[in-house]
This record gives structure tokens, C-alpha cells and sequence, in this order.
């Protein structure tokens, strides 16, 4: 098994882009983008079904962090399949929690976060995948809906 050498900077970064679905501030944006949608039509808006949707893709996020802190504060060296392991974990819940809450443009964007994590935990590097500018737009797409929801988070 190759390990990864990763330093405290690489490490609080990777969290930071991989898990950032933490924060409750807004987003520093003037103009968040506008989620997108599959179909091109405007999903059907459902408050109280993308606030809770929000919230989960949010605490999904906040345990897997957890856990990478946890594995770095253990002393162990992190290792691709640990980056591919916590991006596989955060693929299914996300996209589990999205299929589950419907068609709204918060459950779109949810899924397109969990399909560039799943696309990310594929990749040689998942750290550097995981800083596309996909996986960031998604992060993007996903807290414009969400603010648009009215649920002021981050990812």
C-alpha cells in the first residue's frame, strides 16, 4: 500500500474542500451561481423538504471532517483510500438524501455534489479531484439553492 504524505496545510485544505459543508455563513459571493438543473426546467420548490435536505447533506458533511480530523489527530499517515473511502461515503449519503427529497433545485444540486464526489473518489489523486472546478461548482450550485431555500450554509 503507497502512502500519501500529506502536510497539516494539505490536510486542513483537503477538509476544507472535500468537507466544507460545515459552515453556517454565506457564502462570500456577491452573485452565487444559480443551481442547475437536469432537465432545464425550474424544479418544484419544497421548503421544509430542502431545508431538512440542507441540514443532512450539511451533518454528512461535519461527520466525515470529523473523521478525517480524527484520523489525522490519531498520529496516522492518511492514505488515498482513506480520501477515496470518506468521497465514496459522502457520494452515497449525499446522493441517497437527494434522491430521497425529491425534485427540487436543492435536491438537484445535491446530486450533482454527490456524483462529483463519487467521480472524485475514482480518480488517482481524490484530494486533487476533489478541487476541481466541478466538484467546486457543485458546492456552489448547492448553497445558492440552499440560500435560496433560506438555509444559510456553506459547502
Amino acid at each position: 500500500m503507497q502512502l500519501i504524505r500529506v502536510s497539516p496545510v494539505v490536510l486542513a485544505l483537503a477538509s476544507m474542500v472535500l468537507l466544507g459543508a460545515c459552515s453556517d455563513s454565506p457564502s462570500t459571493s456577491s452573485a452565487p451561481p444559480a443551481p442547475a438543473t437536469a432537465t432545464g426546467a425550474s424544479p418544484a420548490p419544497n421548503r421544509a423538504g430542502d431545508a431538512k435536505l440542507c441540514s443532512a447533506v450539511q451533518k454528512i458533511g461535519q461527520d466525515l471532517k470529523d473523521e478525517l480530523v480524527g484520523i489525522s489527530q490519531s498520529g496516522k499517515e492518511p492514505t488515498r483510500d482513506l480520501f477515496t473511502g470518506i468521497l465514496q461515503k459522502m457520494a452515497e449519503k449525499v446522493t441517497a438524501e437527494a434522491f430521497a427529497a425529491g425534485d427540487s433545485a436543492v435536491a438537484v444540486a445535491a446530486r450533482q455534489l454527490g456524483e462529483q464526489a463519487s467521480q472524485a473518489a475514482k480518480e488517482q489523486d481524490p484530494v486533487a479531484a476533489a478541487s476541481s472546478p466541478g466538484f467546486e461548482k457543485a458546492g456552489s450550485d448547492l448553497t445558492a439553492a440552499c440560500q435560496a431555500a433560506g438555509v444559510a450554509v456553506t459547502f
